[in-house]
C-alpha cells in the first residue's frame, strides 16, 4: 500500500520514519508541510491505519500556544516505548511528546531550545538505557547533551559541544550511540569527519577518543549518515557527497574504529548522495537512501 500527501495530510516532504520498540505504529516526519503523521502498524499484516497528524502551529496544551515545529527532522521513541522526540531544524528545537503504547496515542508535552544551540537540529538519539537524549545542530555545529525523566519524558540541559570545545563539528548531523550504552558516534557535513566520544552512563556526558576524516577517507566528504550494528561490532558511516559507504569495525572495550571496508560509486552505482542509514534488528541487513540517486539500496552484512 501507499500513502501520498494529502491522503493523509502531514506527508509533504516525508523525511524520517520512527517505529517503536513495540512496533505497534509507525511515525513519519513530513519537512516541507511542517508536520508529524502517526500511524497505527498491524503488526499480522504491516499494514497502516492514519491515527493523528500533528501540525506547526496547531493549538497545544490549552492557554499554552501553538506548537512550534517549522522543518521536523529525525524522530526518534524511547526504547520503554512511552516518549516520542522529535528535532524541528527551523523551529531550533527539541520537541516531546508522551505516548500511550497501547494505543500509539500522541500528546505534546513540551519543546527545549537547549540554551540556544540547537539552530538547524537535526540529528537524533536516546541512549538505550533512556536516561539521555542528544542532538546534533547542523547550523549551531552543536552537539547537545540533554537528561531525561522516564517518569514524564521531561528534559534537563546537560552540556553543549561546541566547535569551540571540540574540532570536527561543524556541520554536525548524525549520531548512533552503541548498544552497550559506552560510546556515541557522531558525524559532521561541514568538517566531513566521524568522530567518537565515550559516554558517562551516570551524567551523559562525553569525552572525546578519536575521529576519522575525508582526508584519510574521501568517501566521508559530506558525511550525514550513521549506524551502530546491534552487536556493536561494526559502525557504517555515509558520505553525501563522497557518495560513499564507509564501513569500520570497532572494539567494544575501547570505542575505537578501523576501517575495513570502503563501497563507492563503482560498486553501487545507485549510492549518490548517501543520506540515512538503518540496520536491522538481527544485523543481518544494512538499509541506506540515497537522495541524488532517487535510491533505497539493501546490503547483506556478513
Amino acid at each position: 500500500e501507499s500513502f501520498v500527501d494529502p491522503t493523509p495530510d502531514g506527508l509533504g516532504g516525508a523525511a524520517f520514519i520512527a517505529i517503536p520498540e513495540d512496533q505497534g505504529d509507525l511515525l513519519v516526519s513530513g519537512k516541507t508541510d511542517n508536520a508529524i503523521v502517526a500511524f497505527e502498524r498491524d503488526l499480522g499484516t504491516g499494514g497502516l491505519t492514519h491515527l493523528a497528524s500533528f501540525f506547526d502551529g496547531d493549538s497545544v496544551l490549552s492557554g499554552a500556544g501553538t506548537l512550534a515545529m517549522l522543518q521536523p527532522g529525525q524522530a526518534v521513541f524511547s526504547d520503554d516505548g512511552v516518549s516520542l522526540y522529535v528535532t524541528a531544524t527551523s523551529s531550533e528545537s527539541l520537541l516531546a511528546f508522551s505516548r500511550i503504547s497501547t494505543t500509539g496515542e500522541l500528546t505534546y508535552v513540551n519543546s527545549y531550545a537547549g540554551g540556544g544551540d540547537l539552530v538547524g537540529a537535526i540529528g537524533l538519539a536516546i541512549s538505550n538505557d533512556g536516561l539521555h537524549v542528544y542532538v546534533a545542530a547542523q547550523t549551531s555545529d552543536a552537539l547537545v547533551v540533554f537528561s531525561r525523566d522516564p517518569d514524564t519524558t521531561d528534559l534537563t540541559l546537560v552540556e553543549t559541544l561546541t566547535t569551540a570545545d571540540q574540532g570536527g563539528l561543524d556541520g554536525v548531523a548524525g549520531i548512533a550511540v552503541s548498544p552497550d550504552d559506552l560510546h556515541l558516534y557522531v558525524v559532521s557535513s561541514v568538517s566531513s569527519e566521524l568522530l567518537v566520544f565515550s559516554r558517562d552512563a551516570t551524567t551523559g556526558t562525553l569525552t572525546f577518543l578519536e575521529t576519522h576524516t575525508a582526508v584519510d577517507t574521501p568517501e566521508l566528504a559530506t558525511t550525514v549518515a550513521i549506524a551502530v550494528s546491534p552487536d556493536g561490532y561494526h559502525v557504517f558511516a555515509g558520505g553525501n557527497s563522497g557518495n560513499g559507504l564507509a564501513v569500520f569495525q570497532r572494539d567494544p572495550a575501547s570505542g575505537l574504529l578501523v576501517g575495513q571496508q570502503v563501497l563507492t560509486l563503482t560498486d553501487v552505482p545507485d549510492m549518490n548522495g548517501p543520506t540515512v542509514l538503518a540496520v536491522s534488528p538481527e544485523g543481518d541487513q544494512v538499509f541506506l537512501t540515497a537522495s541524488t540517486g532517487n535510491a533505497l539500496i539493501l546490503f547483506d552484512r556478513d
